[in-house]
Parts: C-alpha cells; sequence; structure tokens
C-alpha cells in the first residue's frame, strides 16, 4: 500500500515567530523558511527601540517634573512624531516582514501611540482639543490601553529575554500612573510615571544598543540575558 504524499496530508497548525500558521511542510523546512526571511532584510529593531527611547525620555523629561508643565508637552512634538512614532512605526513593519511578531507588534503600537499623543499635544495647544475632563478622561483611557498592550507584552517577553521584559513591565507601571494621574489625581502619580519611563527608556537604551553592537561584531557582546530554554 502506497504512503500518501505529504500534500495530501490535512494542514496542520504550526507555531512560529511570526504567529501559528496551517500548513503540510515539515516544522524545520518552516524554520528554514523564517531563517531565509529574517536574512533578506536587515534587522530594524536597534532604530525603532532608539526612536522610542527618544520619545519616551523626552515624555518622562515634562512628567517627572525636570521641564515644565504643560507648555514643554509641546517641545515635545517633533520627537514624538517624527522619530518615536513615524519612524519607529515604519521599523515595526519591517519586524513583521521579518517574522518577528513580538517585535513588530511592540515598535508598531508604541510608534503608533507616540503618533497619537503628539498629534493630541499638538490639537490641544492649537486650542482645536480643550482640556475638559471629558478630554482629559479619554487621554486617560488611552494611557491605561497602553499599560494593558505592555502588560500583554511582558508576557510574551517572558519567552525572550530579561530585558525586553523589564523594558515593558516599567511601562505598564508607568503608563498605569500617568493615565491615573491625567484622571484628576495628585501631581505625585504623574512624577512617579515619569521615573518609571525614565527606567523603561533605560532598559530599551541598552536594549538597542545591544543589538546594533551585536550585530556588527556578529556575536553577543552585549547580553540580552535570554529567557528561552535551549
Amino acid at each position: 500500500m502506497k504512503t500518501p504524499s505529504a500534500w495530501t496530508q490535512p494542514p496542520l497548525e504550526q507555531w512560529t515567530r511570526g504567529g501559528p500558521v496551517r500548513t503540510v511542510i515539515e516544522s524545520a523546512q518552516i524554520e528554514q523558511l523564517e531563517t531565509t526571511s529574517e536574512a533578506r532584510i536587515g534587522d530594524t529593531v536597534a532604530m525603532g527601540l532608539f526612536g522610542f527611547c527618544v520619545g519616551t525620555t523626552v515624555i518622562a523629561w515634562v512628567l517627572s517634573g525636570w521641564a515644565a508643565m504643560p507648555g514643554s508637552f509641546v517641545a515635545a512634538v517633533p520627537s514624538l512624531l517624527v522619530f518615536a512614532g513615524i519612524a519607529e512605526f515604519i521599523a515595526g513593519l519591517y519586524a513583521f516582514s521579518r517574522t518577528n511578531s513580538w517585535a513588530g507588534t511592540t515598535l508598531c503600537a508604541y510608534g503608533a501611540n507616540n503618533v497619537i499623543l503628539a498629534t493630541y499635544i499638538w490639537m490641544q495647544a492649537g486650542g482645536l482639543i480643550p482640556g475638559t475632563h471629558a478630554n482629559m478622561l479619554l487621554l486617560a483611557v488611552d494611557l491605561f490601553c497602553m499599560g494593558y498592550i505592555s502588560l500583554a507584552l511582558t508576557i510574551g517577553a517572558l519567552r525572550i529575554n530579561s530585558v525586553y521584559m523589564l523594558t515593558t513591565l516599567m511601562l505598564v507601571i508607568g503608563y498605569t500612573l500617568a493615565g491615573i494621574q491625567f484622571l484628576g489625581s495628585a501631581r505625585e502619580l504623574g512624577i512617579l510615571a515619569g521615573y518609571f519611563l525614565l527606567a523603561a527608556s533605560f532598559f530599551a537604551f541598552y536594549a538597542a544598543t545591544a543589538h546594533l553592537v551585536n550585530s556588527s561584531w556578529r556575536r553577543e557582546v552585549l547580553p540580552m540575558f535570554s529567557l528561552q530554554r535551549s
């Protein structure tokens, strides 16, 4: 009796870094295709992380009280919109093309949100969005949503490395505290949120540097402290 061809077998769900796929291709072949996909284009994670760092540091600098509120928020718009917004979002799209769903989701989510924040600040400064309680509530909701997204990314990072995990964990706390502060709570919560966002920037700066240096030297010069099991 003949063995049926692999192509006559029903497709099975197999997990990849890009997510689940239904295919009849063997897992070894899928891994080979993933490697080919990653090798055909440069890694944009370092550039995207640097954009994230700049935007988050600028905003954290204001929230932490080291720059005057609310006027200094307007000065943060160019960094948020261009580098931490558009450039970071584009880097996330390239990460998706390398079948890296975690990095793609991270860079696109924070990049898109930075564009939202920059637009909100810009429109509020121009008088298009009044500083009413209802409008501040919507901003707080956005920050709470980003806190939850950061929590989901933290859980995912538990299977990647400690640096990513610490970065997103700091963002969970930072975004949540900032959202509470914009609901009308004590200013001290916003200051504390700024420090957590600065901590996230610190870890992200390290991650971006490690990506860049390790790629240039083609070996692990700066460890990322992998959490994946052998």
